[in-house]
């Protein structure tokens, strides 16, 4: 049984210090550095994390991880987390976030007056 399936830790990545999101999946544990995410999706009983070019999954609940996330990282709708440094622009009349990529992202009524805030 895994009791915490995520937890933020500092990994060494040659010189420089960068902070990755640690997860257990199938395969084992797995490292991700929280540069590289673009969002969290929650959906299917998991949670996706989109990075460029591939989607990891694991089990957990979108509130929990919420907590465990820095600052770079905000609650958009009640299925996804985005990352701030990934915000390409804020469509309010659409209720989307665009991403690098093209990736785009919904944005709910209720997580909207925080990207009001922002701009």
């Amino acid at each position: 049984q895994i009791t915490d399936l995520v937890e933020c830790f500092v990994g060494q990545t040659g010189e420089e210090k960068e902070e990755s999101l640690v997860f257990e999946a199938r395969e084992g544990k797995t490292y991700v550095p929280l540069s590289q995410i673009y969002y969290f999706e929650a959906r299917e009983k998991r949670i996706y994390v989109r990075l460029k070019k591939r989607e990891l999954a694991f089990y957990e609940t979108i509130e929990h991880l919420a907590e465990r996330l820095p600052e770079q990282f905000v609650r958009c709708h009640r299925s996804f987390i985005v990352s701030k440094k990934r915000i390409r622009k804020v469509m309010l009349s659409k209720n989307l976030i665009e991403l690098e990529q093209g990736m785009e992202v919904p944005l709910s009524r209720s997580y909207k007056s925080a990207f009001k805030e922002q701009k």
